[in-house]
């Protein structure tokens, strides 16, 4: 369970409270059993702290490096992403945004986002790293960020594009802070069980096309239109017409 220190609603920015309040997230004067996870403030930061390995740094959600990486780069429409996700789209939904790297991607090259967690810890870590992003650089439109269910969201809103990245057993070497990120989304997330019906809402709410992401070793939810695969990753798309 997740939960913040007691006194935080008193003691914190008021942009944190606010945030606890939003998510509904219990403090440790609310609950009478063990808990895991710690969500709290570190320097007008947003931490998660995972309480049974105090060894390991605390998580949250950092947005600027991967736009200084990829600024300098010829972020076009040709990527893999971007082909999956279309040139005719304008509009992406995010349904399983987890850490928020692929819908900054596509806010980067130009995608209005919308970017839906529905675990409330991450989803106040993500809410949290784009609220630093936004001192970061100044634009005109940001992804929205919703934390809930994504198969509600769909039943009343649309978009060109519905996109997927559902939980998968990696197989291929990755970095230890990507293996944690993924140990811990799955632990507070789950496995994703309900991806099918995830699937068919997501088909009823696009105007266009649904996209699904996979590692390259897995197999494709169902028969797909097109596949963009790059080195560790493939793209799915599922065309309306």
């Amino acid at each position: 369970m997740i939960v913040v220190p007691f006194d935080s609603k008193a003691c914190v920015a008021p942009v944190f409270r606010e945030l606890v309040e939003q998510l509904s997230i219990p403090s440790t004067s609310e609950v009478d059993f063990p808990y895991d996870w710690v969500l709290t403030e570190d320097n007008d930061v947003v931490v998660l702290k995972e309480l049974s390995r105090p060894d390991l740094k605390p998580l949250y959600v950092d947005l600027i490096p991967t736009r200084r990486r990829y600024k300098s780069l010829p972020i076009t429409k040709r990527g893999s992403l971007a082909r999956a996700l279309g040139r005719s789209t304008k509009t992406v939904i995010d349904a399983t945004a987890g850490w928020g790297q692929d819908a900054m991607l596509a806010w980067m090259m130009g995608y209005h986002v919308t970017a839906i967690e529905r675990s409330p810890a991450i989803g106040a870590l993500l809410l949290d790293g784009w609220r630093r992003f936004k001192r970061y650089e100044q634009a005109n439109r940001y992804p929205t960020v919703i934390v809930g269910d994504a198969k509600s969201y769909l039943v009343k809103h649309c978009a060109d594009c519905i996109y997927l990245d559902p939980m998968f057993v990696f197989r291929k070497k990755r970095s230890s802070l990507a293996k944690r990120r993924l140990r811990v989304l799955r632990e507070l997330v789950g496995d994703d069980e309900d991806r099918e019906m995830l699937f068919e809402s997501a088909w009823g709410a696009a105007d266009k096309r649904v996209v699904t992401k996979r590692p390259t070793h897995a197999k494709p939810w169902f028969r797909p239109d097109q596949t963009f695969s790059g080195k560790m990753m493939c793209y799915d798309v599922y065309l309306k017409n």
